[in-house]
């Protein structure tokens, strides 16, 4: 490469609006980036991770066409996605990223993200921050199946909601699918009192409130 010119401003700026990258303003003057792909894929957790209360999976409902895997790049996007939106806000304190885990801040509000074969998985503690934290997911989720996915099997997302009241390690018996959890109103997914406390932004440059990807 050395012995060509390489714009790279045309390159990050490539990158960016294929959500292959995004750009990196905690604790650094410096014009830094996140590339998702390059970093190590690593088993850590945080403390705060374990305590999680509130638990929601993604599951691709076209899995089974790769092997019951997630196509490559999907999340790391949605990674992407996270941290531009974790930028706009002055408070939010550094992720924590590897390539298939992260904990990352929206404000004072923290979450964690989890891939693992055909799902990603959303975990929080907020109560108050969970109606607000799914539908952001969900709409960063459809950006990118839309955007990304031209409406192949993958533009489609199983979601299933953990009931706040049932003990974490009796997970598989206390999961409904999206549909369900909504009629019920679970909570805190779908809980009036928390839902009056946190108004669902709008912002049209990541959140749009559609929900025509979900079966």
């Amino acid at each position: 490469w050395r012995e060509y010119r390489v714009d790279t401003d045309f390159l990050i700026d490539f990158m960016r609006q294929a959500l292959l990258l995004s750009e990196w303003k905690f604790g650094t003057a410096e014009k830094m980036y996140l590339i998702p792909s390059l970093l190590n894929e690593e088993n850590e957790q945080s403390s705060a991770s374990s305590k999680d209360k509130y638990v929601c999976d993604f599951v691709a409902s076209g899995a089974s066409t790769l092997g019951g895997n997630l196509p490559l790049g999907i999340f790391g996007r949605l990674v992407c996605l996270c941290v531009a939106y974790s930028n706009r806000y002055s408070d939010s304190m550094q992720p924590k990223i590897s390539r298939s885990w992260g904990e990352i801040w929206f404000g004072a509000d923290c979450f964690n993200l989890k891939r693992s074969q055909a799902k990603i998985s959303l975990s929080l503690i907020s109560s108050d921050f969970a109606p607000r934290c799914l539908a952001i997911i969900l709409s960063m989720l459809e950006k990118i199946s839309v955007d990304f996915l031209h409406g192949e099997v993958f533009s489609c997302w199983n979601v299933f909601l953990k009931e706040s009241d049932i003990d974490i390690h009796d997970r598989e018996d206390s999961i409904l699918d999206y549909e369900n959890a909504k009629k019920k109103k679970i909570s805190p997914w779908f809980d009036s009192q928390s839902n009056k406390n946190n108004s669902v932004e709008t912002d049209t440059d990541v959140v749009n409130m559609s929900n025509t990807f979900l079966n």
